[in-house]
Formats: structure tokens, sequence, C-alpha cells
């Protein structure tokens, strides 16, 4: 390594003489000629550096100012594509919902329906009971004319039909309106001593926020009662 660097030297110093002996051979002309080309040659050399270098940072400025064009894109795009889904987001919770408020409509309506048919059913029976019992009364009657008893048995005997129609009608009523469920055919509410009953809404309660308004009715309740 040591060996290299005197060689360097070296030549060095060899270069430096030849390029003094190669001045104090020219005359004043041939020495200012050969300053002056070197001079161009510098100068030139030098804008050559200089304009290179300004196209390069000039190339990389215009680099820059795209890559901070797209970056802006992307941000733009990332902030719509977000907006996007906060759109989608609130759609879908409206529909759900819209979906669970008729739902719960769907199934209070069923109810009602079903309490209503039941309670036809119910009063159907009593009419045929009734019914039945105008037939009974009206062949009672015919056979009472007939002469196959006598009219005291007739009245015990159409009497003995009012009593249990009667019953009929009482027990009927008095189910429907204290032992039945208001809300729930299929159900009956027992006698609480201390408590009213509970409440609960007949009907389910809508979401403002899904475009409908609430619309449940006051609670009802029963004192003395409670509903299972």
């Amino acid at each position: 390594m040591g060996n290299l660097q005197s060689i360097s030297n070296l030549t060095r110093l060899v270069q430096d003489v030849q390029y003094t002996s190669a001045l104090k051979g020219m005359n004043p002309e041939e020495r200012q000629r050969y300053f002056n080309t070197q001079k161009e040659e510098m100068i030139n050399k030098v804008l050559d550096d200089r304009e290179s270098t300004f196209r390069k940072v000039h190339t990389d400025a215009i680099r820059n100012n795209s890559i901070q064009h797209s970056m802006l894109f992307y941000h733009t795009r990332n902030r719509d594509i977000n907006d996007m889904g906060k759109g989608f987001v609130s759609l879908n919770k409206g529909a759900i919902d819209i979906a669970k408020n008729n739902k719960d409509l769907a199934n209070r309506q069923n109810e009602i329906n079903e309490w209503t048919y039941g309670n036809k059913l119910d009063t159907l029976f009593v009419f045929q009971i009734l019914f039945i019992t105008i037939l009974l009364s009206a062949g009672l009657v015919y056979l009472q004319k007939l002469g196959f008893y006598s009219p005291a048995l007739l009245g015990v005997l159409t009497g003995i039909l009012l009593f249990i129609d009667i019953v009929i009608i009482i027990n009927r009523a008095n189910w429907t309106t204290r032992v039945r469920d208001q809300r729930y055919w299929n159900r009956r509410q027992f006698g609480h001593f201390d408590k009213d009953t509970p409440t609960t809404p007949v009907c389910p309660s809508t979401n403002t926020k899904s475009g409908f308004e609430d619309y449940s009715p006051a609670p009802v309740s029963t004192p003395g009662l409670i509903k299972v």
C-alpha cells in the first residue's frame, strides 16, 4: 500500500515537472492561448455540470410533485370509499330496523288475529248451545202437547236447560275477562293479592329513525292479576 502511494506521488511530481517545463518552453502568446483554452474548457465543464445538476433536480422535483399528486388522489379516493362505506352501513341499518319493525308488527298482528279467531269460536260455541237449547225446548213442548208429560215437568226440563245455558255463558264471560290472557289466546292469568299486574306494551314500539312514528298504545293492566 505504501509502494502504491509512493508511485502515485512520484507520477504526480513527474507530471508537474513536465507541465512546468512545457509552460517555460512556450512564448507569452502561446501561454496565453493555452490558458484561454483551459479556461474555456473549465467554464464549459462547469456549465455542463450545472446544466446536468439542474436537469436532475428539475426531474426529481417533477417526480416528487407527481408522487404528491398521487398521494393526494389516493387520499381523496380512500375518503370517498370510506364515505360510501358509511352510507352503505347507514342504509343497511335502516333496512334492518325497518325489517325488525315489520317483523314485530307482523307478530303482533298474528297475535291479534289468533285472539280474535279464538274469541269468535267461543262465541259461536255459545250460539250453538243456545240453538240446541231452543231445539230441545221445541221438542219438549211438542212432546208435552202430545201428552207424554205434564206442563210442570216441561217447566222443570226447560229450567234445567236454561240453567245450563246460563252457567255456560257466565263461565265463558268470566274466563274471557278474568282468566284468559288479554294478549295471548292460549295463555291464562293467575290471581295475585299483593301487587298489580306488571304492565307490558301490547304493541311493539317502533324506531323513529327507520322512518316510522312511534305509535305504541298505552299498556293494558288488570289490578290483582299476573300474566304468565
